[in-house]
């Protein structure tokens, strides 16, 4: 019985994560994985990737990257205008 009242927690857990995403869904990783990013306060890492088919190892990595150089030169350019 307390299996399945957990299951059905962490079921709820994500229906709610998953109506909070829903336009998230069909964009990018990188969407996703920022999305993952703002909920994590509120949501186990795990069941954030889960809900959004992302890896937890991807996420690791698109965290732990350094921003790309076009995303460092945007800043340059804006002042520049």
């Amino acid at each position: 019985m307390s299996r399945l009242i957990r299951e059905l927690a962490e079921a709820k857990m994500e229906r709610d994560i998953i109506k909070n995403a829903l336009a998230y869904r069909r964009l990018g990783v990188a969407v996703k994985c920022a999305f993952i990013k703002d909920q994590i306060p509120d949501y186990s890492l795990q069941v954030l990737c889960r809900a959004l088919d992302v890896s937890r190892s991807g996420y690791r990595a698109w965290h732990t990257r350094k921003p790309s150089r076009r995303a460092q030169e945007n800043p340059r350019l804006t002042l520049a205008l």
